[in-house]
């Protein structure tokens, strides 16, 4: 890994912190990509948010920020969602959760 650049350890856990990146990474790390068009509630999928109230933080909050980190790369044009460049840095943290999402305690995912 000489040379590759890791998040801080308090990086992910921030980006972790909020529900709806949570869900989304973890969305990214089932399928691969993610078209909100075509999959509005993906996001609100068991939160009882409902998807009109969240697209502002979505679209103005959350998807720039987990851009900007490299997480994910986001074509705005058709709301397309992918793994960005430093995806795999966190994929290790969603793993861990998807694989004990049993054991966990209610909300966490």
């Amino acid at each position: 890994m000489k040379g590759r650049q890791k998040p801080p350890i308090n990086v992910v856990p921030g980006v972790l912190a909020s529900d709806y990146r949570r869900v989304l990474l973890l969305d990214l790390l089932e399928h691969g990509r993610v078209e909100l068009g075509t999959r509005d509630g993906v996001i609100a999928d068991g939160s009882g948010v409902d998807p009109e109230s969240l697209q502002p933080g979505l679209f103005h909050v959350h998807l720039p920020e987990l851009e900007a980190a490299g997480f994910v790369e986001w074509d705005p044009k058709t709301d397309a969602i992918e793994p960005g460049p430093r995806f795999e840095e966190v994929a290790p943290m969603l793993e861990l959760l998807n694989d004990h999402a049993d054991d966990l305690p209610n909300g966490w995912l």
